[in-house]
C-alpha cells in the first residue's frame, strides 16, 4: 500500500506542475472504512429464511447448556493382591539310593559266610543265616539340600530282595548323620528273592539333614534247605527311599522351577445398573508392586487377553523379580500405560459383562544354587488397573436420571443488540434436544428463566404443555453424530420472552436415561458425548422497535494512511446507504490494536436517512453524506487505528408500528481519506 501511495503522489506531481505556478502540495483520496450491517450482524445463533415475498423470518437457536455424563463413564480402580509363602513352595522330589550286597552280608557271618563266599559263581544249598547286623550305608544328600523342616511330607520305602534267598526280620532305619535323629524305623518280617517290599511313611514335623544314614540293624535267612542256588555275591538288597516335601516350615536347598501361582479367571467390574461389553480406554495405568524375601528369581506374566491395542496387540507385562538378599526384601513397583487398548467386556467365555478375562502366572527358576527358606520367607503381590479414563463404552448403561441446572452467562440471542426494544407480531417457540449419548433419554424442563442484564428485568418461560416430558432417540454410531429433536411449546408467552432481549437464562432439566429399562447391549457413550437442550425460535421479522441499538466491529485499513508528519490537512468522507424504512442514528468509534478508544467521529449519535416505508419491499437505499474535517490530534493518531466500531440505532417511530423487515435491508458505511500532503522542496 505505500508503493500505491508514492504512485499516487508521483501522478499528483505530474498533473499539478505547471511552469508558471508550480504546486507542491499533492492531495490524494484513499478508502479506510468499509461496513455493512444487516440483520446478520443484529441476531447471533441463527437462521435467516425467506417468506415468498422475499421478507425474512428468523429461525434462531439458543443454548441452555451441554449436559455431559461422566458418571456413566467412570470406571472403579481394580486391584488384586497375591500373597505367595513358602507354604506353597515345594522341595519337590526326591530320590535316595542305597544297596547291601550278598557279599557284605557274609563277610559278617564267619565260617557260614566263607563258604558263601568261596561259593561264588557256583550252585549251593544255602543254610539259615542267624539275625546279624546289614552296616550301615552312609548318604550324601548334600548337593540337594543342606536342611530340610518338613511340615507336610512322605517316604516311600522300596525295598528290592535281589539276593537267591528269603530274607526274614529285616529292621532298617534312617537317621541324620551328625545329630543322629532318627527320621524312621520299621521291621520288615519277610521280603521274598527278586521281589520288592514297598511302604509309604509319613514325614510331618521330621527335619532332614543334607548327611543321612541308613542301617539294616538286623537281617536273617532260614537259607534254601536243600535246594541248590546259584551264589553271586554280587546279588544285592537295594533300598530305594523317593522323599517327596509338599510344605516346609524352612528348607536350605536348591529348589527345582515351578509355578507360584497360576491363575486364569474373569475380573468384574461393579458398577451399579450398568452392563457393559466393551470399552476403548483413553488413559490408564497398570502397576505392579511385588515385594520379596525369596532367594531365588522369580518370574511374573501378567496378560489380559481380551485387552488389545488399538484392537492388535494383547496387553502383555513381563517383570523380573531378582533374588532377595540373605535377611533382606527386594522391591519392585513398575507402571505402564494402558492408554489406546479395548476391552472386550464379555468375560472368558463371551457370557459375561462389566469383566475381563486375566492370566497371572508367578514362578520361580531352578538356579542350582543352595537357598535358605524360612515359613516367613513370601511373596507378595499388589496389581491394579487404576485412573482408567474411557474414550468409549457399549452396552447398557443403565436407567439411571440426572439433573443439571445452571445460568447461562453469555445467552448468545441477540447478541450484538446493544439496547432498546423490539415488539414482534408473531413468534413460534419450541424446545430442542441434541442428543449424542447412545441411548434413548427422556428429557423434562422444569425451569426456563430469560433474564436481561441490562434492563435487570426476566420472566420464566410458559406454555400449556410446557412440563410434559419429551422422548428422544439414541445418537447414531458408525458413523457417530446426534440426533436432533424438537417440541413446539403450546400457548407460550414466548413474544414476551424474546422481546425481553435476554442475554443470561437460568434453567432446570431432568434426563433420564433408557426410561424402559433394558431393552438391548447396543447402548454407547463417547467421552465427548452430550445431551444438548435448548430454545428454537422462529419469528417473522415483522417487528416495531424503540432504540434498538445493534453493533458491528470494522477493519480499519492503516496501511493506506500516509504518515503522519507528511499530511498537511485531512477530511473523512462518510457515505451512508440506508435501506431500512425506519428512522436511524449512527455513530463510528475507533479502537487501537488492544481495542481500547481513540475517539469518536461525531460527540452523540447523528440521524441519518431513512426511505419511507410503504408496506412493500424498498429497493432504493436512503443516502447520507458527511465531509469532517479533522483535528491534528485525530490525524497524529490515524497510524495507531485498527478497528472501527459502527452502532447503529433503529426507532419505527411513536405507537407501536409494525414494519416487515426484507432480505436486503441493510446500513452500510463507507469512510475515505481525503488528504492534503506536505510539500516537499
Amino acid at each position: 500500500m505505500r508503493k500505491l501511495f508514492i504512485f499516487f503522489i508521483v501522478i499528483s506531481l505530474f498533473i499539478s506542475c505547471k511552469k508558471e505556478q508550480p504546486d507542491w502540495s499533492p492531495r490524494i483520496l484513499l478508502p479506510l472504512v468499509n461496513s455493512e450491517i444487516g440483520l446478520d450482524k443484529l441476531i447471533s445463533d441463527s437462521t435467516l429464511k425467506l417468506y415468498p415475498d422475499s421478507s425474512l423470518f428468523l429461525v434462531s437457536d439458543f443454548s441452555l447448556g451441554e449436559f455431559s455424563f461422566t458418571d456413566l463413564m467412570k470406571i472403579p480402580d481394580t486391584t488384586l493382591i497375591k500373597k505367595v509363602t513358602l507354604k506353597t513352595i515345594k522341595i519337590g522330589t526326591r530320590i535316595i539310593e542305597s544297596k547291601v550286597t550278598l557279599g557284605e552280608v557274609a563277610r559278617k557271618n564267619g565260617l557260614m559266610g566263607q563258604l558263601i563266599l568261596n561259593a561264588h559263581g557256583s550252585y549251593l544249598p544255602v543254610p539259615p543265616i542267624p539275625g546279624s547286623n546289614g552296616g550301615k550305608e552312609l548318604i550324601d544328600a548334600s548337593s540337594l539340600f543342606q536342611s530340610v523342616e518338613v511340615q507336610e511330607g512322605q517316604l516311600e520305602a522300596n525295598i528290592f530282595n535281589g539276593l537267591p534267598i528269603e530274607l526274614q526280620d529285616v529292621i532298617f532305619l534312617l537317621r541324620n548323620k551328625n545329630s543322629g535323629e532318627i527320621l524312621l524305623q520299621d521291621t520288615v518280617v519277610s521280603v521274598m528273592p527278586k521281589t520288592n517290599f514297598v511302604k509309604v511313611y509319613p514325614l510331618n514335623g521330621k527335619k532332614f539333614e543334607g548327611l543321612l544314614e541308613s542301617e539294616i540293624l538286623n537281617i536273617s535267612s532260614p537259607g534254601t534247605g536243600t535246594t541248590p542256588v546259584l551264589i553271586d555275591t554280587n546279588d544285592a538288597i537295594n533300598i530305594n527311599l523317593k522323599v517327596k516335601i509338599d510344605k516346609v516350615n524352612s528348607a536350605t536347598a536348591i529348589f527345582p522351577a515351578q509355578n507360584l501361582v497360576d491363575t486364569r479367571e474373569d475380573v468384574e467390574y461393579v458398577l451399579e445398573g450398568i452392563k457393559l461389553n466393551f470399552m476403548k480406554i483413553k488413559s490408564g495405568i497398570f502397576r505392579v508392586v511385588v515385594a520379596s524375601t525369596l532367594q531365588d528369581s522369580g518370574f511374573i506374566t501378567y496378560s489380559i487377553p481380551s485387552a488389545r491395542y488399538k484392537g492388535e496387540d494383547s496387553l502383555v507385562v513381563n517383570v523380573v523379580l531378582p533374588p532377595a538378599p540373605k535377611g533382606d526384601t527386594v522391591f519392585i513397583d513398575r507402571s505402564y500405560p494402558v492408554d489406546d487398548y479395548w476391552f472386550d467386556l464379555t468375560g472368558k467365555d463371551g457370557d459375561k459383562y462389566n469383566s475381563f478375562y486375566h492370566h497371572l502366572l508367578m514362578r520361580i527358576d531352578s538356579t542350582g544354587k543352595m537357598m535358605d527358606l524360612s515359613l516367613n520367607d513370601s511373596i507378595y503381590l499388589l496389581y491394579t488397573l487404576y485412573d482408567v479414563i474411557p474414550e468409549y463404552l457399549s452396552g447398557y448403561l443403565g436407567n439411571d436420571s440426572f439433573v443439571f441446572s445452571g445460568n447461562v452467562s453469555d445467552l448468545g440471542f441477540f447478541k450484538n443488540i446493544k439496547g432498546g426494544s423490539i415488539d414482534l407480531e408473531k413468534l413460534d417457540i419450541g424446545f430442542f434436544i441434541e442428543n449424542g449419548v447412545g441411548a434413548k433419554a427422556r428429557i423434562t424442563i422444569d425451569k426456563v428463566e430469560a433474564i436481561n442484564s441490562q434492563k435487570g428485568e426476566s420472566i420464566i418461560l410458559t406454555g400449556t404443555n410446557l412440563a410434559e416430558p419429551i422422548d428422544i432417540q439414541s445418537a447414531n454410531d458408525n458413523p457417530f453424530y446426534s440426533v436432533r429433536t424438537s417440541k413446539p411449546i403450546q400457548n407460550s408467552n414466548a413474544e414476551q420472552f424474546v422481546e425481553l432481549l435476554p442475554d443470561q437464562a437460568n434453567y432446570q432439566v431432568k434426563v433420564f436415561i433408557n426410561p424402559d429399562g433394558q431393552v438391548s447391549y447396543n447402548d454407547f457413550i463417547y467421552r465427548q458425548s452430550k445431551v444438548k437442550a435448548g430454545i428454537q425460535a422462529e419469528l417473522p421479522l415483522h417487528f416495531s422497535s424503540k432504540g434498538l441499538s445493534i453493533i458491528d466491529t470494522v477493519d480499519f485499513v492503516p496501511d493506506n494512511v500516509p504518515e503522519t508528519e507528511m499530511i498537511s490537512s485531512a477530511r473523512l468522507k462518510v457515505l451512508i446507504l440506508n435501506k431500512f424504512p425506519v428512522k436511524s442514528r449512527i455513530q463510528l468509534v475507533f479502537l487501537d490494536e488492544n481495542l481500547q478508544v481513540i475517539d469518536s467521529l461525531f460527540k452523540i449519535p447523528v440521524e441519518i436517512a431513512y426511505p419511507e416505508y410503504t408496506g412493500n419491499k424498498n429497493y432504493v437505499p436512503a443516502e447520507t453524506k458527511f465531509e469532517i474535517p479533522l483535528e491534528n490530534h485525530f490525524i497524529r493518531n490515524f497510524e495507531n487505528i485498527r478497528k472501527v466500531i459502527v452502532l447503529a440505532t433503529l426507532d419505527t417511530g411513536p405507537g407501536d408500528t409494525r414494519k416487515k423487515i426484507f432480505s436486503d435491508y441493510k446500513i452500510s458505511v463507507r469512510i475515505n481519506g481525503d488528504f492534503i500532503l506536505k510539500p516537499k522542496l
